[in-house]
């Protein structure tokens, strides 16, 4: 399995997120429930093609922390916390940048307490969402996945 490190700074203050790879190549492998988040959540309403990696957050979910509006699923069937991201997630490369756009918006949802989809709009690519985020809110990812 492959684990992700993501290393970020906001002026003083740093914050690290882990998380484990899963990939899946059929819909009985998934870890997050197929109908409840794929379908459910998904602008699509689908379940991802295959294959489709799932990302599990290895770095501790404070409920407290994770309630502001941040992108975590806890799923039933895995009894784990998973990065929410309904969209597919088609090879490792790819998870790296989804995971780092994921680390930089939680990092500016745990300070400000808003969900960070609000603010990408027309950042979609990563590094325009990446310079973004310094400029305006100074969130620095020093290590990138």
């Amino acid at each position: 399995m492959i684990e992700l490190l993501t290393r970020l700074r906001v002026e003083e203050d740093s914050y690290m997120f882990c998380c484990r790879l899963h990939e899946s190549k059929k819909t009985k492998d998934l870890l997050m429930e197929p109908v409840k988040f794929y379908k459910l959540k998904s602008p699509a309403h689908k379940i991802p093609e295959f294959p489709h990696f799932e990302m599990e957050l290895l770095t501790p979910v404070w409920e407290e922390v994770f309630a502001k509006k941040i992108h975590c699923h806890w799923s039933p069937k895995a009894k784990k916390h998973f990065v929410c991201w309904t969209e597919r997630v088609h090879d490792i490369e790819w998870a790296k940048k989804i995971f780092n756009i994921w680390s930089i918006g939680t990092v500016y949802s745990i300070l400000y307490g808003d969900d960070f989809a609000s603010i990408m709009g027309e950042r979609k690519e990563f590094e325009a969402f990446q310079e973004f985020m310094k400029q305006k809110y100074k969130i620095c990812l020093i290590q990138p996945a």
